[in-house]
């Protein structure tokens, strides 16, 4: 099945109760340990529904990486088109990341939380509120505009890629004019 590259919130800093009952404090230097922890060759964190306990269930996708902007978590992943219709489709409208803690025994990268899994939520609430809105929705001519505009080839190339967002929307804007390339979106 094809699969889609998706940009969106999985988590934030702040105090949250997992679903076992324990309560984490996580800052946004956590995130940014978090994010640099993360190697897809070490452990994929897969895209799944809910919270599986069963070691059986479906993947969806893929998170190939993540980036911290203020106190928000973000993932980009490999999403695949069952997934992104459920989501479309409003059938799950919120996500939870499930994270390895830093002294677990199996953890990939111990002493760090790293990421085990996103979960897709249809009933259940997540337990982390206040997110960015969960959408999957078609490339937006705006935002390739936004990207068109506001590259400039007077600024320095490290300037161009501090933002995730931009150097996201530039290397989809150089994929898309590339007649080999397949579509990529943001949401």
């Amino acid at each position: 099945m094809a699969r889609e590259l998706k940009t969106f919130q999985i988590f934030r800093a702040g105090t949250h109760v997992a679903m076992n009952g324990t309560q984490i404090t996580f800052s946004e230097q956590d995130l940014k340990r978090t994010v640099e922890a993360y190697k897809q060759t070490v452990w994929s964190a897969p895209l799944v529904i809910g919270h599986p306990i069963a070691d059986h269930a479906p993947s969806h996708g893929d998170v190939v990486r993540m980036f911290v902007d203020g106190s928000a978590l973000y993932a980009e992943a490999e999403v695949d088109g069952e997934l992104i219709d459920l989501v479309r489709g409003g059938r799950y409208t919120n996500r939870s990341a499930s994270f390895y803690h830093p002294d677990q025994a199996n953890n990939p990268v111990p002493g760090t939380y790293y990421l085990r899994h996103v979960g897709f939520l249809g009933a259940q609430p997540p337990g982390v509120k206040g997110m960015a809105p969960l959408g999957f929705g078609e490339a937006s001519p705006l935002l390739e505009d936004i990207s068109r505009r506001y590259f400039c080839y007077a600024e320095p190339e490290h300037i161009r890629h501090a933002n995730p967002l931009l150097a996201d929307a530039e290397a989809r804007l150089i994929r898309h004019n590339h007649p080999t390339s397949s579509n990529h979106s943001l949401f």
